[in-house]
């Protein structure tokens, strides 16, 4: 059989003393030393000719290859498979969708794109989300659905998150109809009372956003509490003893600087019991104003493995996936009624609104133009895939026409080593 290098192959050094061959469709990578960099390369490039290799050593170097992805079949369409897996990503059989109870919020992180309006749902309004939801699982036969709360902050209203959560998991119960439940909250509100009412309507999945170490946090996050650091984490212990399904993705936070706190292991270490820590996925996140040309990967490494050390794991799943709002049953439902698929838009932009028979009247077309054929044709589409859905929009609209740039490779390629960076060190949990 002859191969060749796929075509989604990236070759990236980690660091002086490391080269990864990362696949983008397979989202698998060989790490290389530098001193045995050029005998996987010389067998790269002599794919379509291996007999002339027979020594044990290049036989290994080959398997590595081939279970990557790095090296496939010479006769495999590997646009056809990229296209089929996002094909496969977008028309889930699941309906999801993202609700925002309200724009408010308990605190101003300098770093939100969000504009705080004390807003909320009105009990009408709830009726019709939930006459929606009803209606949209019974008429398209959803085997499966997924309860998103956003916010704000979503925990200012609890009493609808409540409500609503809890009769549409009894519809889900008495249909055969699975059901997930989620929430994304900074977690000061997550006291006792709010722990077991969540838990009573099966809200078991929360991510919730630490800004660094002990005095980091609390520069960033005030209240009336001594320390919201310290609130927060307590919160979140206390959620993982009452709550013994809950998960949680604990996004924390970094610019240049906050990446060399270490000490925010130490201070989890203090307040999270090792016995919890296997139900927290540590997911490290550069603030989107910082530049990755800005980011050390040497620090963002040491600062992965201090929270490995510590017994936390590293969050991998869905760095490469295709945007949410791109699937075939999503929605974004906001405190006043209105709807769309992309939760980037501003409440009062949003082009559907719910009727008071439970449907959606979309005053315009709610579909995102298609991916450029530029992206589709480029040898990072499986690990980009495409210009965001709500700028491919705005762009259609303003006729403008697309355009990428360097920072985007940039983007890409740090996400990759990232990425590499994660799954290296969560092997030394197994």
């Amino acid at each position: 059989m002859s191969y060749k290098i796929s075509q989604y192959t990236y070759i990236l050094k980690l660091d002086e003393a490391r080269t990864v061959l990362f696949n983008g469709y397979s989202k698998q990578f060989v790490v290389v030393s530098t001193r045995q960099l050029d005998k996987y390369l010389l067998v790269l490039k002599n794919g379509d000719d291996l007999n002339k290799f027979k020594n044990k050593s290049v036989t290994a170097i080959l398997q590595d290859l081939l279970k990557a992805n790095i090296l496939v079949d010479s006769t495999v369409n590997e646009f056809e498979r990229i296209k089929n897996n996002i094909q496969s990503y977008i028309n889930r059989n699941e309906f999801h969708t993202m609700i925002l109870p309200t724009y408010d919020c308990n605190y101003h992180c300098w770093y939100c794109i969000q504009k705080h309006q004390q807003t909320q749902m009105s009990s009408n309004v709830v009726k019709l989300v939930k006459k929606h939801i009803l209606n949209y699982l019974a008429d398209y036969n959803i085997p499966k659905y997924i309860l998103y709360w956003f916010g704000g902050e979503p925990l200012l209203q609890k009493q609808i998150i409540y409500e609503l959560s809890l009769d549409v998991y009894e519809y889900c119960h008495r249909n055969n109809i699975q059901f997930v439940g989620q929430v994304t909250t900074n977690g000061a509100l997550l006291d006792i009372p709010t722990i077991n009412m969540l838990q009573q309507v099966h809200i078991d999945n929360y991510q919730i956003t630490l800004d660094g170490d002990k005095s980091l946090h609390d520069e960033i996050k005030h209240d009336n509490s001594p320390s919201s650091f310290e609130l927060i984490t307590g919160n979140i212990s206390n959620l993982l003893q009452i709550n013994e399904k809950a998960s949680i993705i604990l996004r924390v936070n970094y610019t240049p600087d906050s990446i060399s706190h270490l000490a925010i292991v130490d201070d989890l270490e203090k307040n999270i019991p090792l016995r919890f820590r296997s139900r927290i996925l540590v997911d490290l996140h550069k603030i989107w104003q910082v530049n990755e040309e800005d980011v050390s990967l040497e620090k963002l490494d040491l600062l992965q493995k201090k929270f490995v050390e510590k017994h936390f794991r590293l969050n991998t799943c869905g760095m490469f996936e295709p945007c949410y709002v791109e699937k075939r049953h999503f929605e974004t439902i906001y405190y006043n009624g209105k709807v769309d698929i992309c939760d980037n838009f501003a409440h009062g932009n949003a082009r559907g609104v719910i009727t008071n028979e439970g449907y959606v009247n979309w005053g315009q077309e709610n579909v995102f133009p298609e991916i450029p054929s530029e992206c589709m044709g480029c040898v990072y589409y499986p690990v980009c895939l495409g210009e965001c859905p709500a700028i491919r929009l705005k762009n259609k609209q303003q006729g403008k026409t697309f355009v990428c740039n360097a920072s985007v490779k940039e983007h890409i390629e740090f996400a990759i080593k990232d990425y590499c960076l994660r799954t290296i060190n969560n092997k030394k949990l197994s």
